[in-house]
C-alpha cells in the first residue's frame, strides 16, 4: 500500500505532509480490508463502461475531477487491500425510476445505484464481506434530472432496499453521506427551480435519510452505519479549509463543456469545482480525511 501512497504524493506535492501522517497506524486499519462503492460521479466513473471515451481528457484517468477522488485517497489512508467500484458517473438511485444519462449528447444510459447493488448481490455467493465497508453516496441526480419533481420518499425507499440487499450479502458496515445544497454547484445557475424549492427537497431528503439510518440500525442491530453530513462539511470547507488549500474560486467551474467546445482554467488547483457538478481533487482529499475521522469515531472538523 505504501506504493499507492507514494504515487499519490508524487501526483501533488502539496499533499506530502498529509500522506506522511496518513501512513501512521490507526484503529480503522484493522477493521476493514475492502471498500465497496455504489453511487455516481463523486465515487466512480464511466471510463470502462464507455470504452475509455467518457469523460474526455483532461479528466484524470476517467474520474470526474482533475486528480484522484476520495476513494483513491481513503484507500491509502486506511491501508485497504482493495476498492471494488460499482459506481457510475451520472447514476440515479434507480434508472427505472429516474433515468441517468451521460456522454456529450446525453446518449449513454447509466445503471442506477439499485442496479449496481443488484449486480453486486448476484455475484457475491459465499464471499466473506465481514471486513468490507460499503459506501452509498448519491449526490442528487434524481432531483437534477427530474427538475426536483421526484418525491424524496421514493429515493429513500429505494436506498433502503439497496441497504437490505447489501445486508443479505454480509455487509455490516455502511458509509452513507447526505445531500448537500445544490445551489453550491456551478450548474445551479441553469436550474429552472428556485433555490428555496431545491433547499426544501434537500431538507426533506436529509430528514428521511436520518430516519432511515436510525430505523435500519434498530432493526439490524449488528450493523454499523457511518453517516456523514456533506452539506455541513462543504460549507465548513468553504469557510475554513479552502484558503488553506490554496482555493480561492468557490463558485465557478474550472472545466466547462458546451457541445463540441470546451475550456479549462489555467490553474485548476485554485478552484473548488472541477466542472459544473464535480469537485476538484483537493476537495476530494479533504473529504477522504473527514471520512477517516468519522469512521474512527471522531469529529470531521480539522
Amino acid at each position: 500500500m505504501k506504493i499507492l501512497v507514494i504515487s499519490l504524493v508524487l501526483y501533488s506535492g502539496c499533499f506530502l505532509l498529509f500522506f506522511t501522517n496518513a501512513q501512521t497506524t490507526t484503529n480503522t486499519e484493522s477493521k476493514f480490508e475492502k471498500l465497496i462503492l455504489f453511487g455516481d460521479s463523486y465515487s466512480g466513473n464511466v471510463y470502462n463502461f464507455t470504452n475509455h471515451t467518457w469523460p474526455p481528457s483532461p479528466s484524470y484517468k476517467g474520474r470526474f475531477s482533475d486528480g484522484p477522488i476520495w476513494p483513491d485517497y481513503l484507500m491509502a489512508r486506511l491501508n485497504l487491500t482493495s476498492v471494488v467500484n460499482h459506481a457510475y458517473g451520472s447514476a440515479t438511485i434507480d434508472h427505472d425510476l429516474i433515468t441517468g444519462v451521460t456522454g456529450r449528447n446525453d446518449n449513454i444510459t447509466i445503471p442506477g445505484v439499485f442496479q449496481q447493488v443488484k449486480e453486486f448481490y448476484f455475484s457475491q455467493h459465499g464471499t466473506d464481506l465481514s471486513k468490507s465497508l460499503a459506501s452509498i453516496w448519491i449526490v442528487g441526480n434524481d432531483y437534477f434530472n427530474s427538475n426536483y419533481r421526484i418525491d424524496p420518499q421514493e429515493v429513500i425507499l429505494k436506498l433502503e432496499h439497496c441497504m437490505e440487499l447489501l445486508y443479505e450479502t454480509g455487509i455490516r458496515y455502511f458509509l452513507i453521506p447526505n445531500l448537500f445544497n445544490s445551489t453550491l454547484l456551478p450548474v445551479s445557475k441553469y436550474s429552472m427551480r428556485t433555490p428555496s424549492h431545491s433547499q426544501q427537497v434537500l431538507t426533506m431528503h436529509n430528514i428521511l435519510l436520518r430516519q432511515l439510518i436510525a430505523d435500519f440500525s434498530t432493526v439490524y442491530t449488528d450493523v454499523t452505519i457511518y453517516p456523514f453530513d456533506t452539506d455541513s462539511f462543504l460549507n465548513y470547507f468553504k469557510a475554513s479549509l479552502a484558503d488553506k488549500s490554496g482555493i480561492d474560486n468557490l463558485v465557478n467551474a474550472c472545466y466547462e463543456e458546451n457541445g463540441k467546445n470546451s475550456s479549462v482554467c489555467s490553474n485548476p488547483r485554485k478552484y473548488m469545482f472541477w466542472d459544473w457538478l464535480n469537485l476538484e481533487t483537493k476537495v476530494h482529499f479533504s473529504i477522504a480525511a473527514a471520512f477517516e475521522k468519522v469512521i474512527a469515531g471522531e469529529s470531521w472538523r480539522m
